[in-house]
């Protein structure tokens, strides 16, 4: 939960930086200092470095920003930010990702769904279940009607509180529970591999890329003799220049990606592109490994082609450097851009 939470940071940093977006009816508003009461009867989505939002919406908030502050009254909200404070009504499901959570006199109709560093809530209504997962986690004041399920380090239920269903946290977590609650505790386990389970892990994924590598062979063959190409005209030059080349899509699919988001009938493009995004990432391995057994069959074994061979060399030595300790890293960023 920690690493998405991160990843939903990283795109905050990326959405405040958007413009205004308008069409025939404004689906998205941005600005550094973004303050809105309006009412729409839609889905809308807001962005900003400081987000005031007091607005009612009908439909889904997707608020985001270093400092978002929601009020007013929403069916679902979305909302994702380093400080974040929920005043409002929330008539359906509420779903929060940041840093500083900070839930004071809110109420939400269903359940809430809330992944953060520090979290708090103080005299707030949740008529559905809550789901908390971060470092610290107070509650005071507060009524759930529903169950609560808790991973965090630190938990405090504090005075006025009053959990109608199960009260579920980690027994490893340190507690300050006042008050009698039906509680359900569990232990969290900690997943060790192995370096056999990695072994096994790396076998089965080069079993599966050489067999889409083949797979693409005999449906698609003129994809190889492109690559062919690519590794007789192959030079340093050209290395880093693909290098470049690929950091630049790397980030700016994303970017763009999250720019289109924001208009109309920039959404279905949007998904297939990264859809085709995910893709390309896979068989990025595919067309290095091809390549590099072309390239060793051929100027160090003194072997003529052999496709099935060049690739089978190639994913075996790709996935054997990947396993070297620091090393690995490298190589497995390289292979990807």
């Amino acid at each position: 939960m920690k690493k998405r939470s991160l990843f939903v940071l990283f795109l905050i940093s990326i959405l405040s930086l958007l413009p205004v977006v308008v069409s025939a009816k404004t689906y998205a508003v941005s600005g550094n200092n973004l303050s809105d009461s309006n009412e729409y009867d839609h889905s809308m989505f807001f962005a900003g470095n400081k987000v005031d939002l007091n607005a009612k919406v009908n439909g889904i908030s997707f608020v985001a920003g270093q400092d978002a502050t929601v009020e007013g009254k929403s069916e679902y909200a979305l909302v994702a930010g380093n400080f974040i404070s929920i005043k409002g009504e929330i008539e359906k499901d509420l779903f929060l990702a940041g840093n500083s959570i900070d839930l004071e006199g809110a109420k939400i109709t269903r359940s809430a769904f809330v992944v953060g560093s520090i979290i708090t809530a103080k005299n707030t209504e949740f008529n559905g279940d809550l789901f908390i997962g971060g470092s610290s986690v107070e509650i005071s004041d507060t009524k759930i009607n529903g169950d609560v399920t808790i991973e965090a380090d630190t938990i405090k239920i504090l005075d006025n509180v009053e959990i109608t269903g199960k009260l579920k946290y980690s027994e490893n977590a340190n507690t300050e529970i006042k008050g009698e609650y039906d509680t359900e505790t569990y232990k969290t386990l900690e997943v060790k591999t192995s370096f056999k389970d990695i072994l096994v892990n790396r076998l089965v994924s080069m079993a599966s890329l050489l067999l889409v590598g083949i797979i693409i062979y005999l449906l698609f063959p003129k994809v190889y003799k492109k690559l062919d190409e690519k590794a007789d005209a192959l030079s340093v030059k050209e290395v880093f220049k693909s290098l470049g080349f690929g950091a630049i899509v790397l980030i700016g699919v994303p970017i763009a990606a999250v720019f289109a988001l924001f208009t109309i009938i920039g959404v279905p493009v949007t998904i297939i592109g990264l859809i085709c995004y995910g893709i390309f990432i896979y068989l990025s391995t595919l067309v290095v490994s091809y390549i590099v057994g072309k390239l060793l069959l051929e100027k160090v074994f003194k072997k003529g082609y052999n496709f099935y061979l060049s690739l089978l060399i190639g994913i075996v030595v790709i996935y054997l450097l990947k396993l070297i300790p620091i090393l690995g890293s490298i190589i497995s960023l390289i292979v990807l851009l």
